[in-house]
């Protein structure tokens, strides 16, 4: 992997955020907890109680408190908050990766998440686990694009990574930051699934199967011709290709609002 020297130079999660999703793995995380480690930063805070008292939750009085907001919106949708929000905030405005701008990164991100949610509820995988782990299945990419933009920089010559590079990258991020092991698999195998541990391999599944679905309704650049979800993560996951087509149908209005009620704004489609 041409750039794993400097791979670590992707910003880092927040010690707000890092506590929120190592308590993923956490049966016995409580409301008080998520509220404690929000309070520790400022930015995510406001924007936890900008949504709490948005028209999405029509709160009949204002919600002015941490962990009131939590309670209202819940642990899940905290989390996937925090992690949705620094993805856009680590994703510089000028990157370029295969096919990818930042907007087009960012946003095929998102509809990840948002197919990855709704398939992880027929299997029994936590909203959030489910959500988080493909929107963040492609943080290697990320990383390994911002390395070659600081070696341009420096004048040093970049070698174009193996197509998989990018994933190996990110699960080195992913054990780095100490992550819940569901999200590493997400991580390092959603091109491979069929190599995950056996243990956590439905999140592999679900972040595979939900990158290539959200490419085929336009969120991201084109997937390759002829570029499917595999054989494996569609039997393991109880479905057939049909069965998944149908799923995406109706996700591209909840990705539309999830970007709008988290950024107020849209994200451009490519051409499905």
């Amino acid at each position: 992997m041409n750039a794993a020297p400097d791979v670590y130079e992707l910003p880092t999660f927040s010690p707000a955020v890092l506590r929120l999703l190592r308590q993923l793995d956490d049966e016995r995380a409580t409301a008080r907890a998520i509220a404690d480690a929000l309070e520790a930063d400022p930015g995510l805070a406001g924007n936890l109680l900008r949504l709490a008292n948005s028209a999405r939750y029509r709160p009949s009085t204002a919600i002015g408190t941490i962990p009131a907001a939590v309670a209202r919106v819940g642990i899940d949708v905290v989390a996937t908050l925090a992690a949705t929000r620094w993805l856009a905030n680590a994703t510089p405005s000028t990157i370029r990766d295969q096919g990818d701008t930042a907007a087009t990164f960012w946003a095929h991100a998102v509809a990840a998440g948002v197919i990855g949610e709704r398939l992880g509820a027929s299997v029994g995988v936590p909203a959030s686990e489910a959500y988080i782990g493909a929107l963040l299945h492609d943080i290697g990419r990320l990383a390994l694009a911002c390395d070659a933009r600081r070696r341009r920089a420096r004048g040093e010559p970049v070698a174009a990574p193996d197509p998989h590079d990018h994933a190996i990258a990110g699960h080195a991020l992913a054990v780095r930051w100490a992550l819940p092991g569901a999200l590493c698999v997400a991580i390092r195998w959603h091109h491979d699934p069929d190599e995950a541990d056996p243990a956590l391999q439905v999140h592999a599944d679900l972040a595979h199967a939900a990158s290539v679905l959200a490419r085929s309704i336009g969120y991201g650049a084109p997937s390759p011709a002829g570029k499917a979800v595999l054989p494996g993560p569609i039997a393991r996951l109880g479905r057939t290709a049909a069965d998944l087509a149908d799923e995406v149908v109706g996700c591209a209005t909840r990705i539309e609002a999830t970007i709008a009620s988290l950024f107020g704004r849209r994200e451009p489609r490519s051409a499905a």
